[in-house]
């Protein structure tokens, strides 16, 4: 049985202080995954002023409406994700998928309520493309796969190249040397104006 959600359109700085233990238990989960550099505390103190630029910034909360009709409100926050709209190279309008987190449990369905709401708030502002950049490796992407015989796992290395990424390989050796490291693949999506 699918569980009951509701999602907020975007939360703004009293939504966001209503539900702040469960912002920053949100903010720690994606903290604790992604190794953060800053409290969740610090995080949750930038957000408060991201919030209070609705042009350019949006918080969505997703409510478990079950959750929330039996006890305290931040025990029903299932979902958070956030977006802000930055230039890309050329000046056109990107939003960019900044923040994203499920509590366990929810699989997919709080994000699946929100980004028709998130694709209609971005592209009411302008934004031709939205971008998110997830934790998945691009070059070296190891994977388990099942053997045929004896239901073995067997361990193995993809390489750029068997990626379908051979022009990308000496680009990304250029970046390695100036010290970057490829820790995430980018997706994007056009947006209908």
């Amino acid at each position: 049985m699918k569980k009951k959600l509701r999602a907020y359109a975007v939360a703004d700085e009293a939504a966001l202080v209503r539900f702040k233990p469960a912002v920053i238990r949100a903010l720690e989960a994606i903290h604790l995954r992604s190794g953060g550099r800053y409290s969740a505390e610090r995080v949750f103190e930038v957000l408060r002023e991201q919030i209070r630029q609705p042009q350019v910034f949006a918080l969505w909360l997703a409510l478990d409406v079950d959750l929330l009709a039996q006890g305290p409100p931040v025990k029903a926050v299932v979902g958070l994700l956030t977006l802000c709209l930055v230039p890309d190279e050329v000046g056109m309008v990107v939003a960019y998928l900044s923040r994203a987190w499920i509590a366990p449990g929810y699989n997919g369905e709080p994000f699946d309520l929100a980004m028709p709401l998130v694709k209609r708030w971005a592209a009411e502002r302008g934004a031709v493309e939205l971008i998110v950049t997830t934790e998945r490796r691009t070059a070296a992407v190891s994977g388990q796969r099942s053997a045929a015989s004896g239901g073995k796992a067997e361990s193995r290395k993809l390489s750029a190249e068997s990626l379908g990424l051979q022009g990308l390989v000496a680009y990304a050796r250029w970046m390695e040397r100036r010290g970057f490291e490829m820790g995430g693949t980018t997706f994007s999506m056009r947006l209908k104006p």
